[in-house]
C-alpha cells in the first residue's frame, strides 16, 4: 500500500508526514521508542499494528551490535509487537557488509566485539579473527561486547599502529540500563583512538550508511526515519536524505529542538507514535 493513499476518511494513513512528499515506509529507533527497558512504549503497539495491516513496509535500526537481528527481533516479538529478522538493521550487519565490500573474501578481521558481529562478518565470507590469533588482520572492527578486557584493546591498538584499517561500529558513549546510563562501545573506542590516534569508519548511526541501508533491506527509497535522539537518529536519516521526526519518548524534548541549529531539526515532532496517522499541526510541522 501507499503510504500516502487515502484512507476511507480521505486523509493519507501516514497523515502527519503528508506534507514531506512521498514517504514509501518508516523506519524507527528501538530504545526510548518502541520500547524502554522492561516496558512497551505507549502508542508503539498500536503504531506497528496499524502499519502491519495496511502493509506499509516498516523496519527498525539498531546500534546495538552486540546481539543478531534475530534476537532482537525475537526480543520486540516478546511485547506482543510484530517483527521479524529481516526488518532489523544492526550496526554490525553494516560495518560487516561494508569490510566485505572493502576487503577481499576470506579476509582476516581482527573483531573486537561480541559473538554476533563475528557472525555478521563470517556470514558476508570474511575471517574474524581473535585477540589472541596469530594471523596479521587487514582491519580491527569494534562493536560493543560487555566482556571486553584489556587485552583486546591491546590487540586492536597493536593491529592498527602497524597498519590495520580501523572500523567501529558507533561511538555511543553510554547505554541505557536500569541502573543508569553506562559505558557504550564510544567510550571503549576513545581508548583505542586516543592510544593509536587513528579515528575509525563508524557505521552507525548517525551515518547515512546506516539508514540508508536499513531502508534497502525493507525495499523502500524515501523512509520517515522516526527516533528520540537528534545526534544519532535524526542526523542519521537527514544525513541519508531522508525525512524526519522526532517522538517525545526518549532522550530528546521540545527544548532541544529549539536549541539545535535549523539544519539539526526533524521535519516533525511527534508526542506519541500514533500521532504518525493524524494530520500535523503547525509546531509540529515546524520545530
Amino acid at each position: 500500500m501507499n503510504p500516502g493513499a487515502p484512507t476511507t476518511t480521505g486523509e493519507p494513513l501516514l497523515a502527519a508526514a503528508a506534507h514531506l512528499g512521498d514517504v514509501d515506509g518508516v523506519l524507527f529507533d528501538l530504545d526510548g521508542v518502541i520500547y524502554a527497558g522492561p516496558e512497551v512504549v505507549p502508542g508503539a503497539h498500536e503504531t506497528l499494528t496499524r502499519l502491519a495491516e495496511a502493509g506499509i513496509a516498516y523496519g527498525f535500526v539498531t546500534n546495538n551490535g552486540s546481539r543478531s537481528a534475530a534476537d532482537i527481533a525475537a526480543q520486540i516479538r516478546s511485547y506482543g509487537l510484530p517483527a521479524e529478522a529481516d526488518q532489523v538493521t544492526t550496526s554490525a550487519q553494516v560495518a560487516a557488509r561494508a569490510l566485505a565490500a572493502e576487503f577481499p573474501a576470506a579476509a582476516p578481521i581482527l573483531a573486537i566485539g561480541s559473538p554476533a558481529l563475528a557472525d555478521c562478518l563470517r556470514d558476508n565470507g570474511l575471517n574474524p579473527i581473535a585477540a589472541d590469533s596469530a594471523e596479521t588482520p587487514v582491519a580491527v572492527v569494534q562493536g560493543f561486547h560487555r566482556e571486553l578486557n584489556w587485552y583486546d584493546l591491546a590487540a586492536a591498538c597493536e593491529a592498527i599502529r602497524a597498519g590495520a584499517a580501523y572500523w567501529a561500529t558507533n561511538r555511543d558513549i553510554s547505554m541505557p540500563t536500569d541502573r543508569g546510563p553506562m559505558p557504550g562501545n564510544g567510550s571503549f573506542v576513545r581508548i583505542v583512538e586516543t592510544i593509536t590516534e587513528v579515528s575509525p569508519t563508524v557505521t552507525g548511526k548517525p551515518s547515512a550508511l546506516m539508514i540508508s541501508s536499513a531502508a534497502a533491506a525493507i525495499g523502500v527509497r524515501r523512509p520517515l526515519m522516526i527516533g528520540d535522539r537528534l545526534d544519532t537518529d535524526i542526523a542519521g536519516g537527514k544525513a541519508a536524505g531522508y525525512p524526519t521526526a522526532l517522538v517525545l519518548t526518549g532522550i530528546h524534548q521540545v527544548d532541544d529542538v529549539e536549541a539545535a541549529e535549523s539544519g539539526s531539526r526533524p521535519d516533525l515532532i511527534l508526542t506519541r507514535l500514533p500521532e504518525l496517522f493524524r494530520p500535523a499541526t503547525d509546531s509540529q510541522e515546524n520545530p
